[in-house]
C-alpha cells in the first residue's frame, strides 16, 4: 500500500430516514494502484462512528473524488440502518 492521505468533507445525507442533513467526515486512506482502502470517522449530530470499505478509483477520478463518493455511499447506508 502507499502513503497515507486524509480527507475531509461534509457530506449532505440522502436517505429518506434522516431527519438532518450534514455529517462531517474525516478518512484516512491509503492507496495501491486503483485500489483504495479507507478508514472514516463521521460525526453527525450528536453521533461519532467509524466505518471502514475499500473502492476502486475510475480513470478519470482523482483519489479524493473515488473516496468522497464510496464514503458519502457508505454513510447513507449506515444511516438508514439506523434509523
Amino acid at each position: 500500500m502507499g502513503l497515507i492521505k486524509t480527507v475531509d468533507f461534509r457530506h449532505e445525507c440522502r436517505t429518506a430516514t434522516s431527519t438532518s442533513g450534514l455529517a462531517k467526515a474525516c478518512v484516512d486512506l491509503s492507496a495501491s494502484g486503483k485500489l483504495l482502502v479507507w478508514i472514516a470517522t463521521i460525526n453527525r449530530l450528536d453521533q461519532v462512528f467509524e466505518l471502514e470499505g475499500s473502492t476502486h478509483r475510475a480513470d478519470d477520478e482523482s483519489d479524493r473524488e473515488a473516496v468522497m463518493r464510496s464514503v458519502s455511499n457508505a454513510i447513507d447506508v449506515a444511516i438508514a440502518a439506523r434509523y
